[in-house]
């Protein structure tokens, strides 16, 4: 039976998707053998001794560097040419559908975190993390600032963040940092609750020094 079906004819079409497309009215149907699709504007017309036998659907959710969620779907339109109870000859028509977008918090698997939380940037809520760091210049944000011969000493770091775009597939991060001065640099900087009164009194002027730092506008919408 598996040497058999082995020997089937079988032509997938492939469409891998965003989602940007996801805000069509998707529509598929067969009818007399005919396949049509509203996305991809596909119309398919398969030779009349097959028979149609249906659509095989499945889903799965997940998620990709702890960053987005990932969905994936597979729809299979299936004919089939029967010989007695063989499948002599299958014709299908797949689709498989990636869909991805940011997850809301988008910042749950920051570890050694010293502040969590959400602040308004001109009128718009960015989630916000203070962390302290030893900055590499192999990282995107520190790396032009090495370059330029700048160091970047041990010290705090608040980062922004706010997902944008209608398919929510777009993050926006805004990166302040200071680094230690006097005795707070040969401090314990490791997590929120190891941290003493004047730690977090030196902390919470820190992120008040960021969000002065700069001035977010934003077009009216």
């Amino acid at each position: 039976m598996i040497k058999q079906i082995m020997k089937m004819a079988l032509i997938t079409i492939l469409a891998v998707t965003t989602f940007g497309c996801s805000s069509l009215a998707l529509k598929r149907e067969v009818a007399n053998n005919v396949f049509t699709s509203s996305f991809p504007e596909i119309t398919v017309s398969v030779a009349p001794d097959f028979k149609y036998l249906g659509i095989s659907s499945g889903h799965t959710t997940g998620s990709t560097l702890g960053l987005r969620d990932v969905d994936y779907t597979i729809e299979a339109y299936c004919f089939v040419l029967p010989r007695n109870n063989i499948a002599s000859k299958v014709f299908g028509v797949l689709f498989e559908t990636i869909r991805a977008a940011y997850i809301p918090d988008f910042f749950r698997d920051k570890k050694n975190t010293l502040a969590t939380g959400a602040v308004d940037c001109g009128g718009e809520i960015f989630q916000y993390f203070i962390i302290s760091v030893h900055p590499s210049p192999t990282k995107h944000f520190s790396r032009v600032i090495f370059e330029n011969g700048y160091a970047m000493p041990f010290g705090l770091i608040k980062v922004y963040g706010k997902i944008y775009g209608v398919n929510e597939d777009n993050l926006v991060h805004f990166f302040y940092y200071e680094p230690f001065e006097n005795s707070m640099k040969d401090e314990q900087w490791k997590t929120q609750e190891s941290l003493r009164k004047d730690q977090l009194a030196f902390m919470k002027k820190f992120s008040q020094r960021a969000d002065l730092a700069f001035n977010l506008k934003t077009r009216t919408k």
